[in-house]
């Protein structure tokens, strides 16, 4: 059984792809051996002073190598440049594969000679992580996968991290779970565009499935309101659109006296807005400031306040009650241009003669929408309204795909003074 299956593409594309900084691979290093707090296990393995000694040279070799490596791979990089995708194989010389050769064979030996039983497990785990970081460093040099899309994240300056992502993940997925296993269940609230299963199906090989669409057990008629606006810039006028979207947020939150979830699709918007709203009414907490379980307790608990999030907020995230009375979706959810997987996938579809987004990007960017939207209602006791403040929902043709996608039964309004009559009406 699979829930939260909507999330179930992202999640399998990362699992089979690659995810290894300069900092994973160091910190590996250290769980061997930390010459600088001489923790580690082999502090408590024993062993000659020889084996020791030899062992100490190898790790050695592995952390300059590691510094050399990719100090070559960042030196291409231009100045302010953040992520670059990777199409050509053998970007640098694999320096690294010698010393973590020499490193993986010294522990295979040790964990033979170790009588301990806990000791040779961690010793055998230690190793097959040695091991994997090889095949990594060799599968991204190489772009063996050509069903891979491959690329370099360097953020924050200092930390460099190479990464892969599958691109079609249908033919592994349903060779590992559907033909492998009798009977699936994947479950989630939004599993469907358009009332229709057909996206998700396509994506994850679940051709042949069985599919049953349950209505909402929430009275979206009474319990909720869906405000949408005409009046501000289109969101690739940033400028324009950050200070009318933050005049905006401050109209809706003296009618929903705070009580506010503003979601975000990017930090760089949310900070953008966060630094021209007022906020001499209410208490703001914003993303970043404290954990996750921390500012939604504290969000929770200060009934009044206003919690500005981006990314994880738009799913999974449960604040039933008063606390979240309003909800403002600032911008549909689309993915960013220049995300790696995305012109992987575009890539992909284009070949196959599809268009890339209307069969991708619009039934993800509506996934997401939904869950966005989901953060509001949680019972049948709760009562709120959810603000689009992106007029694209009404002025492009695909907005329909938006709105068609929530309860049918669901209020909508133009006016904003339909929120303070419904707040009135609460």
């Amino acid at each position: 059984i699979f829930d939260e299956a909507h999330r179930l593409e992202e999640v399998v594309a990362q699992y089979f792809g690659i995810d290894l900084s300069n900092f994973s691979i160091l910190r590996l290093l250290s769980l061997i051996y930390n010459p600088r707090t001489n923790r580690g296990i082999i502090p408590r393995i024993t062993m000659s002073s020889l084996k020791r000694a030899e062992l100490s040279s190898v790790l050695d070799e592995c952390r300059n190598g590691v510094t050399e490596f990719f100090a070559k791979i960042q030196s291409q990089f231009k100045p302010n440049e953040i992520k670059r995708r990777i199409k050509e194989p053998n970007i640098t010389e694999n320096n690294l594969d010698e010393p973590l050769q020499k490193l993986h064979t010294i522990l295979a030996e040790l964990v033979t000679q170790e009588e301990n039983l806990d000791l040779a497990g961690e010793l055998a785990s230690l190793t097959k992580r040695v091991a994997l970081t090889r095949q990594c460093i060799e599968r991204f040099l190489n772009l063996e996968d050509k069903n891979s899309v491959y690329w370099i994240d360097l953020n924050p300056p200092d930390r460099l991290t190479l990464k892969s992502a599958l691109i079609d993940v249908s033919k592994i997925f349903a060779a590992k779970v559907f033909h492998r296993i009798p009977s699936v269940i994947m479950t989630s609230a939004t599993l469907t565009v358009n009332r229709d299963f057909s996206f998700l199906k396509q994506r994850l090989g679940a051709n042949n499935c069985q599919t049953l669409l349950l209505d909402s057990p929430f009275d979206y008629q009474n319990q909720a309101l869906l405000y949408l606006t005409q009046s501000l810039p289109l969101p690739n006028e940033e400028n324009k659109f950050y200070s009318a979207c933050a005049k905006a947020i401050d109209e809706i939150l003296k009618l929903s006296q705070g009580r506010a979830l503003i979601l975000f699709t990017s930090y760089q918007a949310l900070k953008a807005i966060y630094e021209r709203v007022k906020k001499d009414a209410f208490n703001f907490w914003v993303q970043g400031e404290a954990p996750v379980f921390k500012l939604l307790e504290t969000f929770r608990d200060d009934v009044s306040s206003v919690l500005f999030a981006t990314q994880s907020f738009w799913q999974g995230v449960d604040v039933p009650g008063e606390a979240l009375s309003c909800l403002v979706i600032t911008r549909l959810p689309f993915d960013v241009p220049d995300d790696p997987r995305l012109e992987g996938v575009a890539e992909h579809l284009k070949e196959q003669g599809k268009e890339p987004f209307y069969s991708f990007q619009l039934p993800q960017a509506v996934l997401r929408f939904r869950q966005g939207f989901g953060r509001l209602i949680r019972n049948k006791k709760d009562r709120g309204v959810v603000c689009v403040l992106d007029k694209r929902i009404i002025e492009r043709s695909y907005g329909k795909s938006f709105i068609d996608s929530l309860p049918k039964n669901l209020p909508v309004a133009f006016n904003i003074n339909a929120i303070a009559h419904f707040f009135k009406n609460s």
